[in-house]
Parts: C-alpha cells; structure tokens; sequence
C-alpha cells in the first residue's frame, strides 16, 4: 500500500491490499481484492514491462533505462558487472529507495541482471556480425 500510495496520483486507501497486474497489455496497474483499481496512466512512473523500450526502466532509484545499459555494455566493449556499468553511468549513489519508487515495492537487482544479459546479447551478437564480415 505505501509503493502504491507514493506513485499513484489519486488517494489509496492503506488499510487495503494492492497487488500488481502483471499483464503486459492490460491497462491495469493495481487492483484489490475487491476490484478497485487503478490504471497505469494514474501511476506517477511507467510500468517497466507494460512499458514502451525507450520506457523501460530498469532501476527506478537511479533513473537507469535499458537503453542506459545498453549504451554502457557497447561502451564497455561487453561488460556483466553491475558496479561498472554504474560507475560508466555516474550512477552509483541514490539506491535504497525501491518502496516508494519502484512500481513492485521491490529492489531491482534481477530486473539489472536480466538486463545487463540482454544488452551482452545484442552486443556479442553484433561482434559476431562484425567478425563473420572480416
């Protein structure tokens, strides 16, 4: 109830439990047991996965997109180590606040892993792209 509180743009009732619609395509963001709900334009921050890719935010204390990782995992020449990518971003302060940021309530470690997977991905399969033409 408080993550919800905190991002949503109308009153939140604390005394209820919201839970996260986990659909992709569905405009829902967070609904209750009792079907109350609220849709993802009256969340303040776009839902990662119900999220366009130039949207998807991947750690929302820092202000990290994937397009950010991805940048930084080319810049780095591949690269799967978080602290690096953070230090690349000048991001390295400002964690710790996932309650009140994140749309989960929760940190974002796993989204960062998945993510620093998927840009590794696109990057070696580019260099061998690259080495298929030499």
């Amino acid at each position: 109830s408080i993550t919800v509180a905190t991002l949503s743009k109308g009153k939140v009732n604390l005394e209820k439990d919201y839970y996260l619609c986990l659909r992709p395509n569905c405009n829902v963001a967070y609904f209750t047991e009792d079907k109350e709900y609220i849709e993802k334009t009256d969340v303040n921050v776009p839902i990662w996965f119900k999220s366009k890719y130039e949207e998807y935010i991947v750690c929302y204390c820092r202000d990290i997109y994937l397009k950010d990782i991805v940048k930084a995992v080319f810049a780095l020449g591949g690269c799967e180590n978080k602290k690096e990518i953070l230090e690349f971003l000048g991001k390295t302060e400002g964690a710790g606040k996932c309650i009140i940021k994140n749309p989960t309530g929760a940190p974002c470690d796993e989204l960062f892993v998945n993510a620093i997977a998927y840009a590794n991905n696109i990057y070696n399969k580019m260099k061998e792209q690259q080495n298929k033409e030499d």
